[in-house]
């Protein structure tokens, strides 16, 4: 699965960046429960994180979606060193891109990816009450 997940990284950024779900209509929910962050997240990275669910905790990648989009940076910083922690070097390589164009790739993280996982799980209610702002502030 993570070969498969690579092709679809491997794609030209213009592809990448204009890909839309045709068998879903905009006002359904999404796998990653991303609806309120459609204007954040490209269809193509939530596609990528619902193939990296079948091959890890379906549970802390929705969350690790999630919390990067959340806008708290703690939350972001957890889910990127959950994803750090979790995927092969050259997926989280390639991924890393997509996560954050321009910036600097943080250092390898110190914990060990069972920790990471477990604060992320323990940050699924701020999580989930900073997409419920998000969507406040939308109007959503």
């Amino acid at each position: 699965m993570f070969d498969v997940v690579l092709r679809e990284m491997a794609v030209e950024r213009g592809i990448w960046e204009t890909r839309q779900l045709i068998d879903l209509p905009d006002d359904d929910t999404s796998p990653m429960e991303a609806e309120v962050l459609r204007g954040r997240a490209g269809r193509s990275l939530e596609h990528l994180f619902t193939l990296l669910s079948l091959v890890l905790p379906p549970e802390t990648v929705r969350l690790a979606f999630q919390g990067l989009h959340t806008g708290d940076r703690h939350l972001r910083g957890t889910a990127l060193e959950y994803l750090e922690t979790v995927l092969p070097e050259p997926v989280w390589q390639m991924l890393w891109p997509f996560l954050d164009e321009g910036a600097v790739q943080p250092a390898h993280p110190k914990r060990p990816s069972g920790q990471v996982m477990q604060e992320l799980l323990a940050s699924q209610e701020s999580i989930i009450l900073a997409l419920a702002e998000l969507r406040r502030r939308e109007g959503r």
